[in-house]
Order: structure tokens, then C-alpha cells, then sequence
């Protein structure tokens, strides 16, 4: 049985089975909050549909979200606090909060040795001219958004992996520092500390 066969057999994390998606998206994984994440699981369980339909019509920026998301009527309404001043709420913020939302779903499967492994549902990745859409967007015609994963993985795969060729120099050059500045012992203290309480 292949990863992507055994991701559609599974079901959500959130209880649910996961909402039809036309293209990405295998339907039935099991997707669930990422550690960390500060959107609630519920929210990001009310509005899954609402991030896989945006996804797969190429309508996946933290600007489209945050333009689905107005009508009062979208699941992920209340997450935008359209209901404050915009004085006080800063349309940037919400185009932050859009940013976590997308970063906030994970897909949990079994690998080919049937080692339990999760990975994010969507990734950022830069485009020139995004589906639906018929000029370039931002910066030099071109700009960033989410897709899903095995789309991204198809069609984006170079950015994928220069993206988590960047996130390991970075992790590499954080542990450099930190064995610069504390002996073994203490940085496992560290992180046993920080990890396991």
C-alpha cells in the first residue's frame, strides 16, 4: 500500500473525515493542528473545507483567506475580529493570522516502514500567475501561495526542498551557536527542560 493510499483510508484527527478536495488534498487523511499552532483545533476544524476549496482554486493567499473569511456567515469569521476597528486590528495582522491559520493544518500518515510521520497540509510557495487569476501578483509579478502539500511536492518541488534546505542550515547554524555556548550536558538539560518538562 502506497503513502497516499494509506492516507486515504485514514480519518481526521478532528473527528471528521476531511472535506472533498478537487485537486492536492487525498479526501479522508487525518489532519489535526500542528504542536504549537495558536488557532484553535476547533476553528481549524470549521473552517478546513473553507482552506481546501480556496487551495485547490488557486485562491490560497493569507489575502484570499482573509476576503473569504468577511461574510460573517464563513467559518472562520470570528478568528478575523472584522467586528474591531480597524485601528486597533491592522489589516497586516489579519493577513498574520491567515498566515498561521494555513500553517496550522498537518497530514498524519504511515510511512513505507509504517513509521508514524506528519507533515504541513498546505505550504507557502512563490508563484508568478496563480490559477483563476489573470495577471502576475505582487512584488516582480510574482508572489507566495498555499497549496497543498502533494501539489506542492508535483509541481513546486524545487522550492520545497530549497525551503527545507534553508530550515536545516538554519537549525545547524542555531545548534553551532549553542554548543559554542554550553557544553552538551547543559543543552540536553536544555531542551529536556523546554520538551519534556
Amino acid at each position: 500500500m502506497t503513502d497516499t493510499e494509506r492516507l486515504a483510508t485514514e480519518t481526521t484527527a478532528l473527528g471528521d473525515p476531511a472535506p472533498t478536495a478537487p485537486i492536492g488534498i487525498v479526501p479522508d487523511v487525518r489532519m489535526a493542528k500542528r504542536p504549537g499552532s495558536r488557532i484553535p483545533a476547533g476553528m481549524v476544524k470549521r473552517g478546513l473545507q473553507q482552506l481546501i476549496e480556496l487551495a485547490s482554486t488557486g485562491r490560497g493567499t493569507p489575502e484570499d483567506l482573509v476576503e473569504a473569511s468577511r461574510d460573517p456567515s464563513a467559518p472562520l469569521h470570528a478568528l478575523f475580529k472584522f467586528d474591531v476597528d480597524d485601528k486597533l486590528l491592522a489589516h497586516e495582522h489579519r493577513l498574520h493570522i491567515a498566515r498561521q491559520v494555513w500553517a496550522s493544518v498537518e497530514i498524519r500518515y504511515e510511512d513505507r516502514r509504517g513509521q508514524p510521520q506528519q507533515t504541513r497540509a498546505f505550504v507557502s510557495v512563490k508563484v508568478t500567475n496563480s490559477v483563476g487569476r489573470n495577471e502576475p501578483i505582487g512584488k516582480e509579478g510574482a508572489s507566495r501561495m498555499y497549496v497543498p502539500m502533494p501539489e506542492a511536492a508535483r509541481n513546486y518541488r524545487e522550492q520545497v526542498i530549497e525551503s527545507a534546505t534553508r530550515e536545516m542550515k538554519s537549525f545547524r547554524l542555531k545548534h553551532a551557536a549553542l554548543k559554542e555556548l554550553m557544553s552538551k550536558d547543559e543543552i540536553v538539560d536544555m531542551f529536556e527542560a523546554t520538551f519534556f518538562g
